[in-house]
C-alpha cells in the first residue's frame, strides 16, 4: 500500500472512530431503565417549559422560568412566558404567573433568588427575538420590579445565571460561536468554546473557560463555592470563589455520564443534578413534541474529600421528558424540564 492510500485509511478509521465515539458520548447506545428513590406526588401541568426552578425557601415559595419553546421556535412566541410563583406549603394552590414591568419582550430562561438586607430579587437570563440580557428584578408579593437590564460584550448565548449581590452575578454562557452553523458544528465537534463569565460591576469577564456546552451554575450555601455543569462535556466543576474579586479556582472535576442540565444546593449543602442522558433523544424531543427525552436526576455529596455521585432518579421520558432542573427542600423535589408543561411533585423514600 503506496503513502497516499495508507493516509487515506488512517483519516477514514479517524472519521469512523470519531462518529462512533460521538454517538457513545451521547447515549446513544445507552439502555434507559425507569427507576427512581422519589415517589410521585402530583404532577403540575399548564405551565410550559418550566426549565429552570429556583427555592426561596424560607417563605416556602417555588420561582418557576417558564417559555413555550416549542412555540417559540416556530416563531409564535407566546404572552404566557413569563416568571410563576408556587406556594409550596399549600397543595390546593398552582402556579400563578407574576407581572412585570420590563418593556419589551421576556421570556426567561435560568433564574436565581437571592436576597439583600431583607428585599427579595431574581436575576433572569431572557431570550428575545433580537438579543439576549440578564435582566434583575426585586420581588414585590407577585409583581416583578425591573431593576437593570444587563447585555453585550462576552454576553452573546447566556443560559443560566447565579448572583447573591446587586449588580454582581455569574452567567454561563452555552456557546462560544455566535452564528447558527457556528453553534452546530461547536456541539457535534465537541468544541471546548464555552464559558462561565463574572459581571464584577461594570463589564462581563471569563471567569472559568473550557467547556463544552456550559450549562447550570449554582453557589454553595456559604458562597465560598461555585459549582458548574457543561452539557457535552458531562461535568460538574467545582471552583472556589473569592467574593472581594469574583476570581475563580478549580478545585475539582466531577465527572458523570449524561447531559448535564441545571443544579441546586439544599439546605444541607447535597449539590442535584438533572440531566439528559441520551443527547440524540432529547434533539429529536426539541424539534417533536412527540418524541421522549429520557431524563436523570443525580444526587452530589461531598465525602472524606471527593465527590460520590448517586442516580436518584431515571424515565424513559414517559413521566418527564427532557427533565432539566431538580430543587429539594427537606424530603419534598419539584422537577422541571425545557419544553413539556410538566413539573414533578416529588417525595425522597
Amino acid at each position: 500500500m503506496n503513502t497516499k492510500k495508507r493516509v487515506l485509511w488512517m483519516i477514514v478509521v479517524a472519521v469512523i472512530y470519531f462518529l462512533f465515539d460521538s454517538l457513545l458520548q451521547a447515549g446513544f447506545f445507552k439502555g434507559i431503565d425507569n427507576q427512581s428513590k422519589m415517589d410521585l406526588v402530583t404532577t403540575i401541568r399548564d405551565v410550559w417549559g418550566p426549565e429552570d426552578l429556583d427555592w426561596d425557601r424560607e417563605n416556602n415559595m417555588l420561582y418557576i422560568s417558564s417559555t413555550n419553546r416549542w412555540e417559540k421556535n416556530l416563531g409564535n412566541p407566546q404572552e404566557s412566558d413569563g416568571i410563576y410563583y408556587l406556594k409550596t406549603d399549600d397543595e390546593n394552590r398552582k402556579p400563578q404567573k407574576m407581572s412585570v414591568d420590563l418593556a419589551g419582550e421576556f421570556h426567561p430562561h435560568g433564574i436565581s433568588f437571592f436576597t439583600v438586607n431583607g428585599a427579595s430579587f431574581l436575576y433572569v437570563v431572557n431570550h428575545t427575538t433580537t438579543y439576549s440580557s440578564v435582566e434583575l428584578f426585586e420581588i414585590n408579593t407577585d409583581k416583578l420590579i425591573h431593576k437593570e437590564t444587563f447585555k453585550g460584550g462576552l454576553l452573546t448565548s447566556p443560559n443560566d445565571v447565579v448572583g447573591d449581590e446587586i449588580g454582581k452575578f455569574y452567567v454561563t454562557n452555552d456557546h462560544g460561536n455566535t452564528t447558527v452553523k457556528g453553534k452546530m458544528v461547536e456541539d457535534y465537534l465537541r468544541m471546548p468554546y464555552s464559558f462561565l463569565l463574572y459581571y464584577d460591576g461594570s463589564a462581563f469577564k471569563k471567569a472559568h473557560k473550557g467547556m463544552v456546552y456550559a450549562n447550570g451554575v449554582q453557589f454553595s450555601n456559604d458562597g465560598s463555592k461555585v459549582y458548574t455543569s457543561h452539557t457535552i462535556g458531562k461535568e460538574v466543576y467545582v471552583l472556589d470563589r473569592k467574593r472581594e474579586t469574583g476570581m475563580l479556582i478549580l478545585k475539582h472535576t466531577v465527572a458523570f455520564d449524561s447531559g448535564l442540565d441545571n443544579l441546586d444546593v439544599d439546605e444541607n449543602g447535597v449539590v442535584w443534578v438533572a440531566s439528559h442522558p441520551k443527547l440524540l433523544d432529547f434533539q429529536a424531543h426539541a424539534n417533536d413534541s412527540t418524541q421522549y427525552s429520557p431524563s436523570q436526576i443525580f444526587r452530589m455529596d461531598f465525602e472524606n474529600g471527593k465527590y460520590k455521585i448517586q442516580k436518584v432518579y431515571e424515565n424513559d421520558g414517559s413521566q418527564i421528558s427532557g427533565s432539566s432542573v431538580v430543587v429539594v427542600k427537606d424530603n419534598t423535589a419539584f422537577v422541571g424540564c425545557v419544553f413539556e408543561d410538566k413539573i414533578l411533585k416529588m417525595v425522597l423514600k
